[in-house]
């Protein structure tokens, strides 16, 4: 079974189930039942919650319901009880009968309500508290002036502040209660509590009554209960009975408010939502990032501390009666926005939207100052005239979002900020609609994103005093030698109007600009001053000398020419817009797995300008372990079957008596099934929709560059330019990667001819000569030629001079993909690539882009150069006969030396070799490409720099 079928749980009845912890990435939970369920600390990358419903199990709504009822009994009982117990120990003192006791009681009560709902509408809960309270005290000395007796007074303060503290306990368990009951079950439960409430009330009145005549009766020792008491008793029935009623009413209407998000009651939110949580959902410290919960239920779900980069919320319901501590979610402002991508002309000022998924938002005159958009995705979303000063947004992604008209003086933006598509007529740079860009007119399409992200890969170097080119140059360069070879290059040079002159250096992306900065002002410092002090060595009027001197470099023609040179070879480089939207990159990643059990893949596409299209994690290549076996046979025919002299170093196979006719068929054969099964094997259902979003991403007239990314030998192996995909797009090559990349630093000196050496090894039985004929008449290139040179030779020529492509004719040979190969460069010594790895890593570091070796079985070669992440290499996967080699080396410099991609010229050359499939079965399979997905795609141009 495939992991997509494992992970599918849609529409199922999940409750409380457990996945604590489990590795759940892309799993499909859509429309499932998932009340109660565990995902505590679970990795769910990419999972669909849509339509999904989460919360309380059944069970456990009815346990709560049950909690509300007894809570509502015992808290009825114990508010009357005490009321009326109280009264019977602590207001001895009656009320004549002019003073109508029971009446004057509940109006107190009356009385001290009015002030506590007048002060929670103004006020809120808590302050309504504490003036409850003096009112109590103060309205209790009244009530027991009216005795005429000091014990009187103090009697009614006593007993009216106890009946304060009761009612100020009850109202607040009643809010809580009150809430907790209708979050649970909405009216139902609330009519169960109000039930219980007044039933424990009666409960409580008569208790109360019974109780407290037995104990006043035992402490005044006589039978008998004065009348003044039993009067002061019924006061406290009626007062109790009111306070009830009223407070139930109250404790309504506070519910009501909490449950519409009165800041006021924050806090009794906060701990019903702790409450219900207990028995629902919990995605608590899960991963969420990418999962999506649209049109999901989530109430009394837990996401407290949870990872929620861009999660998309929209249209999800309940979440607002969600634990969202630890995550944007917990404020009420983001929380909508995030689940009602409603946010026009509202304030989101330095609110944390960090990771939020907006895509498609209204946030047209919102105002984001100071917030935190990191990470955040807005594609599509509309940001017209909304005010995004001082916004963090390093990472988010505004691909395809109108900001036509935002403010985006001093946004906080860098190379992983997204702006591709990005839709802008005009924008500012400063508030209140100052410093508009373009001063007139509008931004033509793609404007906004080239001048910003020109910015973003540029550091600004100012000259007061003029520029000294001298210095200059130098120390540009000291600056990429300390930075192993990074590239630099002076991308604009502006002239202000106080004479300031201002130099745009293009760096990449991730570097630390601020240290490039200071590194080069460093160098320019020491450099002019090493200057200055040789012209005051040889000239004897230094002051005037040196000013002269120093006017003179002012004027920057030189560097406004070497600018212009580099934008000219740029615009020569550089394909057109046009161009460029039609070729696309697919990388296919093939994650741990065997030809026994199978592969997960991801895959991911873009275009050549670096914006990613899409991404798909839930690819599997199902089992295929015939493939291992088909390959084996194919490779022991085709080895058999040519009597051409190879291009490798190794003892021949066997050859029995059978008749090479017989071993060409069977080569042919054997091919033929191979093809059919690797096509079988893509074709798979399970890995049919890698394929379904390859078809509707691409075009046939696209130019695409697909890398297969894997480690593992048996796959590296297989001819995948076999499969049937290709033959539909005639511009797409496949080239084979490591997991393992990263992007060279190389730094080479300005020539505007190709500098090529060629290694021409051992020629024992082969033919070289054609190769270095074809090499000689390169146009554009500087070839230099090594005749079976010796090791030493060969290493002093790699550390001595600046390479673009290193090439080798000559006999070769791997022990296995992985333990490396050899070349032989004379007849008496042969090299692996670990015995040049030092030479080679300081030919990468200067400039080496492209390694071709036109010999035999080079896969242990490929292997070991990738692991110094040489940019492209090109080899043959099984051995190689003479005329074959020479064929395609000649069809591929001629294409490539011509314009062609890298890519285009192997397809090219690699079909061309068709035309001697009647001679050397199988030749098209031979060439392969070796990529390093870090480096960008190579053309002839890009091996010609001034």
């Amino acid at each position: 079974m495939s992991s997509t079928t494992q992970l599918n749980f849609s529409g199922k009845n999940l409750q409380g189930r457990s996945f604590r912890g489990q590795t759940l990435i892309g799993a499909d939970f859509s429309n499932a039942d998932i009340r109660g369920t565990d995902f505590t600390d679970a990795i769910l990358v990419d999972a669909n919650f849509n339509h999904a419903k989460a919360g309380l199990t059944v069970r456990h709504r009815f346990f709560w319901m049950a909690i509300v009822v007894l809570l509502s009994l015992l808290l009825g009982f114990a508010t009357v009880f005490g009321l009326v117990f109280s009264g019977y120990l602590l207001f001895p003192f009656s009320l004549t009968p002019r003073h109508s006791p029971n009446i004057l009681a509940a109006g107190i009560v009356l009385i001290l309500f009015t002030l506590f709902v007048f002060s929670i509408v103004r006020r809120g809960l808590q302050t309504a508290l504490s003036i409850l309270f003096l009112m109590g005290i103060l309205l209790g000395a009244v009530l027991g002036g009216l005795t005429g007796t000091i014990a009187g007074v103090a009697s009614g303060i006593v007993a009216v502040t106890i009946t304060v503290i009761l009612a100020t306990a009850a109202t607040i368990a009643m809010v809580i209660l009150m809430t907790l009951a209708i979050t649970i079950a909405r009216k139902l439960a609330a009519l169960l509590f109000i039930a219980g409430t007044i039933m424990g009330s009666l409960i409580g009145a008569t208790a109360g009554v019974s109780i407290g005549a037995t104990v006043v009766t035992v402490i005044a020792r006589t039978a008998t209960i004065p009348s003044t008491r039993i009067g002061a008793i019924a006061g406290a029935q009626l007062a109790a009975a009111t306070g009830t009623t009223l407070g139930i009413a109250i404790a309504a209407w506070i519910a009501h408010r909490v449950l519409i998000g009165d800041s006021r009651f924050t806090w009794v939110k906060k701990l019903i939502t702790k409450i219900t949580v207990l028995g629902g959902t919990s995605f608590r410290n899960a991963d969420l990032t990418n999962a999506t919960f649209a049109y999901a239920i989530l109430k009394s779900t837990d996401l407290s501390n949870s990872t929620l980069t861009r999660t998309n919320f929209h249209n999800s319901r309940g979440i607002d009666q969600a634990r969202t501590d630890q995550t944007i979610l917990s404020h009420a402002a983001v929380q909508a926005l995030v689940v009602t991508h409603r946010g026009a002309q509202q304030s989101y000022v330095g609110q944390n939207l960090k990771g939020a998924n907006l895509i498609g938002a209204d946030l047209r005159g919102a105002d984001l100052t100071d917030a935190d958009l990191n990470g955040a995705t807005l594609e599509e979303a509309w940001l017209e005239e909304a005010n995004l000063t001082k916004t963090q947004a390093i990472g988010a992604n505004f691909q395809g979002a109108h900001l036509t008209g935002a403010c985006i003086e001093a946004w906080n933006i860098d190379s992983a900020t997204q702006l591709q598509g990005v839709i802008c007529d005009y924008i500012y740079l400063r508030n209140s609609q100052q410093e508009r860009r373009p001063s007139s007119g509008s931004f033509a399409p793609g404007d906004f994103t080239e001048l910003f992200e020109e910015v973003i890969q540029t550091i600004d170097l100012l000259f007061r005093n003029g520029i000294d080119q001298r210095a200059f140059n130098y120390s540009l360069h000291q600056l990429q030698i300390e930075n192993e070879g990074m590239a630099l290059a002076v991308r604009s040079l502006e002239r202000k109007s106080n004479g300031v002159v201002v130099v745009r250096v293009d760096v990449p992306a991730e570097s630390n600009k601020t240290q490039l900065h200071a590194g080069f002002l460093h160098h320019y410092d020491l450099a002019v001053r090493a200057i200055e002090e040789k012209y005051q060595a040889q000239l004897q009027a230094k002051d005037e000398q040196i000013i002269l001197y120093q006017q003179q470099q002012a004027d920057w023609k030189a560097v406004l020419a070497m600018l212009a040179n580099q934008k000219q070879i740029a615009n020569q480089q550089t394909p057109k817009a046009e161009q460029q939207k039609h070729r696309k990159w697919v990388c296919l990643h093939i994650g741990v797995g065997n030809l026994c059990t199978g592969f997960p893949v991801t895959l991911q596409i873009g275009n050549e300008m670096q914006s990613r299209l899409m991404q798909y994690t839930k690819g599997w290549l199902a089992a295929a372990p015939e493939l291992s076996t088909l390959y084996e046979q194919w490779q022991s025919a085709y080895r058999k079957c040519l009597k051409a002299n190879f291009r490798l170093d190794v003892p021949d196979t066997q050859i029995t008596n059978i008749s090479h006719h017989d071993f060409f068929l069977e080569c042919n054969q054997a091919a033929s099934h191979l093809e059919k099964q690797l096509n079988d094997w893509l074709n798979d259902p399970d890995f049919r929709p890698i394929k379904d979003r390859m078809l509707e991403q691409l075009a046939p007239s696209d130019s695409i560059r697909i890398l297969l990314q894997t480690d593992n030998p048996q796959l590296r192996r297989l001819p995948f330019q076999l499969w049937d995909f290709c033959y539909r797009y005639p511009l797409a090559e496949i080239a084979l990667s490591a997991p393992d990349y990263e992007q060279t630093a190389s730094l080479r000196p300005p020539n505007p001819k190709a500098k090529i050496l060629a290694i021409l090894g051992d020629s024992t039985g082969i033919d070289l000569q054609s190769d270095q004929a074809v090499l000689a008449q390169l146009p554009n290139a500087d070839v230099t030629f090594l005749v079976e040179p010796q090791r030493q030779e060969l290493n002093d020529q790699l550390w001595k001079q600046s390479w673009d492509m290193l090439f080798f004719a000559g006999h070769s040979f791997s022990q296995s993909d992985t333990a490396g190969g050899y070349i032989r460069i004379n007849p008496h010594e042969s090299l692996t690539i670990a015995q040049l790895k030092h030479a080679l890593r300081q030919a990468i570091a200067q400039g080496l882009k492209l390694a071709m070796f036109n010999s035999c079985d080079g896969f242990g070669l490929a292997h070991q150069l990738s692991d110094l992440y040489i940019p492209q290499t090109i080899v043959m996967r099984e051995p190689v006969p003479d005329r074959v080699a020479q064929e395609f080396l000649k069809n591929f410099l001629m294409g490539f030396s011509q314009g062609k991609s890298l890519y285009q010229a192997v397809r090219e050359s690699r079909e061309k070799l068709q035309g001697l499939e009647d001679h050397f079965p199988c030749a098209t399979w031979l060439p392969v490409i070796f990529q390093n997905p870090a480096e960008p795609p190579l053309n002839w141009h890009d091996l010609q720099k001034v």
